[in-house]
């Protein structure tokens, strides 16, 4: 009777142990298959990640078709030549006019015409030179997304902000200079057509305005220039290579 329950017990403790064996064994298993499965989902996602990136790399790429511009810092080099160009045709055509205007009347009827050309030509000169800025940065954020690489020491946002101080300044630059040149104006015909309604009355009328209209122009551009400039940089601070999307 004792032999038989010692036989019943190795039996008994043979299959328990044969169960955990075969428990181990489709519990390593399944380990080894969710590993696998992970491994498998995570290469896709990585694949998918790689294809998304290509895509908005050629979508970006797409945009800078027909670009002259190869590297951001011509970008900075034609903005600054353009900005200085244009305060230097503002200043040249200003004085020409202001040159040939004394404290006489018939001075000032001899430059009239020429001195409202200025203003047309200045206004219009304001407007386009915003509008570049906003347009021209636009550009260099796409240079941006398509040059900068992991492998360089600046990351897209460090070089954004080599691009702020340029456009910010020719902002400022283009509004102080057509500010003071129409107080002047101001200060030096307003004597000399003091005793001349019509004629002040018409310098008053356009002064006016056109000071509202460029500086109307300033903050709506920069205005542009900024939200734009926000939108990307958290966009370069997410990894995004599509910048594109942020353009207004």
């Amino acid at each position: 009777m004792r032999k038989i329950a010692i036989v019943v017990f190795s039996l008994i403790l043979m299959l328990t142990v044969l169960g955990c064996t075969d428990a181990g064994q489709r519990k390593t298993e399944q380990e080894a298959a969710s590993i696998e499965n992970s491994q498998s989902i995570a290469n896709e996602e990585k694949k998918e990640n790689n294809e998304d990136k290509q895509n908005d790399l050629e979508t970006v790429l797409k945009q800078l078709e027909g670009i002259r511009y190869k590297a951001c810092e011509d970008v900075i080099d034609d903005i600054n030549n353009d900005v200085n160009q244009s305060l230097k045709e503002i200043e040249d055509r200003y004085n020409a006019v202001m040159s040939e205007i004394d404290d006489t009347y018939e001075s000032y009827s001899q430059q009239e015409a020429a001195l409202y050309e200025w203003y047309d030509f200045t206004q219009k000169e304001a407007e386009k030179v915003y509008s570049m800025l906003v347009e021209r940065s636009k550009v260099y954020y796409m240079l941006l997304a398509v040059t900068v690489g992991p492998e360089n020491v600046f990351s897209p946002t460090d070089r954004m902000i080599k691009l702020h101080m340029p456009v910010y300044t020719a902002f400022d630059d283009i509004w102080m200079s057509i500010y003071m040149k129409n107080s002047e104006i101001w200060n030096k015909l307003y004597p000399v057509l003091n005793t001349h309604g019509d004629d002040l009355k018409k310098l008053k009328d356009t002064r006016e305005p056109f000071l509202d209209a460029v500086k109307e122009y300033k903050t709506t551009y920069y205005t542009q220039y900024q939200e734009t400039y926000d939108k990307v940089y958290k966009g370069f601070q997410n990894g995004e290579i599509n910048i594109v999307k942020y353009f207004d």
